[in-house]
Formats: structure tokens, sequence, C-alpha cells
């Protein structure tokens, strides 16, 4: 500073680089931070009806069930056949939503100036947590729906 007084006229002012830099960050850290907390709320909102549906599915077809496991089905093609439509409605959403989410993605990655590419394996590793989540939250409903005794299900028939 004392330098710069003796060279110029001009007021001594000064910025440190890692503030102007998170300044200009401080929007995106926002919206991450925003994005972050609604994910969250979503995807709890999406495991409690879904667990909500699978509940009301397997009480629906509790006959059914019954009536499978007397003439022979194992657990786990029960667990099949109550989780088999799940697991392909969330195939087909991720399906859906892969293509859009890269495509909005690289159009919000290229207005920064170092812009980067997306690896495929992100979007691989979101489908194998969605349907490994799935499987946890409505598996218990689904095995407890297997372990039903047919003769306690059937004996007002």
């Amino acid at each position: 500073e004392s330098r710069w007084k003796q060279l110029s006229l001009a007021p001594f002012s000064y910025k440190i680089y890692n503030d102007h830099l998170r300044a200009q960050y401080r929007q995106e850290e926002r919206i991450v931070s925003l994005f972050s907390i609604f994910t969250v709320l979503s995807i709890v909102i999406a495991v409690i009806g879904l667990v909500g549906l699978v509940a009301y599915s397997a009480e629906q077809r509790k006959k059914e069930i019954g009536i499978r496991k007397v003439f022979g089905a194992t657990r786990g093609k029960i667990y099949l056949l109550i989780n088999r439509p799940y697991v392909v409605l969330l195939a087909v959403s991720l399906l859906v939503a892969t293509p859009l989410t890269w495509y909005l993605m690289q159009q919000w990655l290229s207005t920064f100036a170092y812009a980067i590419t997306i690896d495929p394996m992100v979007f691989f590793m979101a489908g194998a947590g969605e349907l490994v989540l799935a499987l946890i939250c409505v598996g218990y409903l689904s095995l407890r729906a297997t372990m039903l005794n047919p003769a306690v299900v059937l004996k007002d028939e």
C-alpha cells in the first residue's frame, strides 16, 4: 500500500481473488442447497406414497396371495408378483427422465466458463439407487404379505 501511494494518486483498493470467486458462485450454492432440500422432500413424499400404495395393494390381494400359496407358489414368486409392477414403473420413469435430465444439465453446465460433461455412470447410479430405495421401502410390506397364513386369509371363503 505504501508503494502504491508513492507511485499513484488513486486510492488503494484490493480484493482477495478467492472472495471474488466465492461471490460469483454464491448463487449456484444457493440453488444447490434449495434443490437439495426439495430433492429430499420429494424423495420422502414419494417413498411414503409408494409404501402406502404397496400396503393397499397387498391388502387388496390377500386372498389372491393365499390362493397362490395353497397352490404351491413360493415366497419368491409372490414377492416378484407384488413388486414387478412397481419395478416396471420405476424403470419407465427412469427411461423418460434420463434424457430430459441430461439435456437440461448440459444446457446449464454450458453456461460456465469451464464446462464439464456428465458421465453416464451418474445416471446409472441414480437409477440403481432409486431401485434399491424402492425395494427397501416396499420389501418389508411385500415380505409380510408373502408370510401370510393362507388358512387365516381364506377361512371366511
